[in-house]
């Protein structure tokens, strides 16, 4: 068997002439090793090996001696042989059909085991993503939360803000309200201080005439008692009265 598998290695190209011969007559025995095992396998060969004794006797000596050798001598010499070449090659197909399933049964188990542990690593994969699913929607509805949170703060703000603008609207108008008062007073505070200097002013030639008016008439007075006065009586001094007389 050694030089069966060695023999097609040594057919190869570049080998020694020796060697190249010897593997083209080893394939061209093992071809017709090979038809003859066939022909020896066919149905009819059988009926055929099993007719020609019985007819056997019906003929001469002679053909029943050939027939004889024939069949326990020559026959069974190159067919030994070829049963046991064609049984070593039947074996070693079986035992490269055997080791072709022994390692395809290795790979089977080893796909096995690598199925199991992709299944063990999808099925890890699929609880992670699970605890990343809740992870993102615990995350989601934390954020829901905390929108909800910031949506009431601003509108408290907007709320905030609308009171804010209707009290500065207010102000604003109060304001208003103030300037126009205070425009007013300033308006009034001017008239009332052009009234108080046309007064003053009506007041101070009231007085002007009355006190000129009173002075022309005291100094008319006093000219008439100057001229009523006695002669020979004079004011005494120090402006006091006349003397008891």
């Amino acid at each position: 068997m050694e030089q069966e598998q060695a023999a097609p290695a040594a057919a190869e190209p570049g080998g020694s002439w020796p060697a190249r011969w010897y593997g083209r007559v080893y394939q061209v025995q093992d071809l017709l090793a090979t038809r003859l095992a066939l022909v020896f396998g066919f149905g009819w060969t059988i009926w055929i090996f099993f007719v020609i004794p019985l007819v056997a006797p019906y003929f001469s000596l002679t053909v029943q001696a050939k027939v004889f050798y024939y069949a326990s001598g020559w026959v069974q010499l190159f067919a030994l042989p070829l049963m046991i070449y064609v049984s070593n090659k039947i074996q070693k197909t079986t035992d490269g059909q055997a080791a072709a399933q022994a390692e395809l049964l290795t790979r089977n188990t080893a796909l096995t085991e690598e199925s199991a542990r992709l299944a063990r690593l999808v099925n890890d994969g699929l609880a992670r993503n699970s605890e990343i699913i809740r992870a993102v929607i615990a995350i989601r509805e934390s954020q829901e939360r905390h929108q909800d949170v910031v949506l009431e703060r601003i509108e408290g703000i907007v709320t905030g803000n609308a009171e804010l603008g209707r009290a500065v609207e207010g102000i604003t108008t109060g304001n208003a309200d103030m300037a126009r008062g205070i425009r007013e007073a300033v308006a009034g505070n001017a008239q009332l201080s052009r009234d108080n200097a046309e007064l003053a002013r009506h007041i101070g030639e009231v007085v002007t005439g009355h006190i000129t008016t009173g002075n022309a008439e005291l100094s008319r007075v006093i000219e008439a008692l100057g001229q009523r006065r006695p002669p020979g009586r004079r004011r005494p001094p120090g402006g006091q009265g006349a003397p008891p007389g």
